[in-house]
């Protein structure tokens, strides 16, 4: 199974997640605007992650409301966006105002119409990411996206959305067209889901994969 990896030869790196994409000059620039935004909201949730688990175990759903003062949505969505730049090099070569919209700190606006920028929370520590990749659902459609899963979050970047496509994540592209680049208290409900194969956007539980493994073996 995806998840069973006790035993299997590795690389140690002392390099995150190892990527040289960025030139030093916009590593430095994003990473100075965002990085320190970005690592407070992370370490919000991280500290309320044991009362997350909690609200979900007690209830039944997997949608947890969160309360937040004094974040910055606008600076947290850059560093996600410069985050999927790193991994997704091709973005900024494709839509200068990606480039644009990263290296001035004050400027809002991302195309709705061409991108989705989803988060959610994962259930339990994984670090990933990939590339660009198509997705084909049936009766639906073909849905273009990247991912990265950075514990404690997961984010889903979709390009050209399709409206049909009712994804679990929580969009929040309006973080970059309804928020100036200030502090806000934030109030909103967020999925906590379980990322435990190495297909994108795949959120089945272990149970559920092993079930249909089973089932498909029959």
């Amino acid at each position: 199974m995806p998840w069973e990896t006790n035993g299997l030869k590795y690389t140690p790196k002392q390099r995150g997640m190892g990527i040289y994409s960025l030139c030093q000059k916009c590593n430095n620039l994003t990473g100075e605007y965002y990085g320190t935004e970005y690592l407070k909201f992370a370490n919000t949730i991280h500290m309320l992650f044991p009362e997350i688990l909690q609200k979900i175990k007690n209830g039944n759903s997997n949608v947890v409301g969160i309360d937040i003062q004094g974040i910055n949505p606008l600076l947290f969505a850059k560093q996600v966006l410069s985050m999927f730049c790193s991994t997704c090099p091709n973005i900024t070569k494709q839509d200068p105002n990606i480039i644009k919209l990263l290296l001035d700190k004050e400027k809002t606006g991302l195309d709705s119409k061409k991108y989705k920028l989803s988060m959610f929370l994962l259930k339990d520590y994984r670090i990933g990411y990939t590339g660009i990749q198509a997705m084909y659902i049936t009766g639906v459609g073909t849905r273009l996206l990247a991912t990265i899963d950075a514990y404690p979050f997961g984010f889903v970047l979709e390009f050209d959305p399709n409206d049909k496509i009712e994804a679990p994540e929580l969009d929040i592209t309006s973080f970059f067209n309804d928020y100036k680049c200030s502090d806000y208290n934030l109030n909103f409900g967020i999925p906590v889901l379980e990322r435990n194969n190495v297909f994108s956007c795949d959120y089945r539980s272990k149970e559920e994969i092993m079930k249909s493994a089973s089932s498909n073996k029959k």
